[in-house]
């Protein structure tokens, strides 16, 4: 969701879905403004969405920004979130798409060596990969999930009634009002 930024790893998705192909699971990707990509990265990504759109009916490709209430919409279709992120970027870098995931009580495949992937060990609601190996990792991460799905999305909903007490605009005016006094 979100910006495509060559950091989020949507050329690993991508390639994932093709090379194992991959129909047995809806694809929702949203890569508005794609930047980051070399230009071979670039036409990477056009090729495999390309193929995609034309051969695999179980890829929706999320092509403009969505309202508020699309979103909303969206997200409660979601049965997982897949945030491959490279390591080297979000190492300490926080993602809005993983916190409205948590939020939202959706497990989710992260990055290893990230912050992400600190909290999700931590909560263990999803599982974590190698960044660096690709599409064959991200389909045992997968797989992974699937197989504990059911663990995975009841560990998820506790993470997002803990989230919902973190992240609220009380306790945000009241860590405010803290740092001010």
């Amino acid at each position: 969701m979100g910006d495509g930024r060559y950091e989020k790893g949507l050329l690993i998705v991508l390639n994932y879905i093709l090379t194992y192909k991959d129909r047995d699971n809806l694809f929702i990707l949203q890569n508005l403004f794609p930047r980051g990509y070399n230009k071979e990265s670039l036409n990477s990504l056009k090729r495999l969405e390309a193929k995609l759109i034309k051969d695999y009916q179980n890829t929706l490709f999320v092509k403009e920004p969505l309202s508020s209430s699309q979103y909303k919409a969206l997200i409660k279709k979601i049965d997982a979130f897949l945030l491959p992120y490279h390591p080297q970027s979000y190492d300490k870098r926080t993602s809005g798409v993983f916190v409205e995931a948590a939020l939202n009580g959706k497990p989710m495949i992260v990055s290893d060596n990230t912050w992400m992937a600190e909290q999700v060990k931590l909560l263990d609601n999803g599982v974590t990969l190698d960044y660096c190996a690709g599409a064959s990792e991200l389909r045992s991460a997968i797989l992974k999930l699937i197989g504990k799905y059911k663990y995975f999305s009841n560990n998820a909903i506790k993470v997002s009634n803990l989230y919902k007490k973190i992240h609220s605009p009380r306790n945000f005016v009241k860590s405010l009002l803290d740092f001010i006094n």
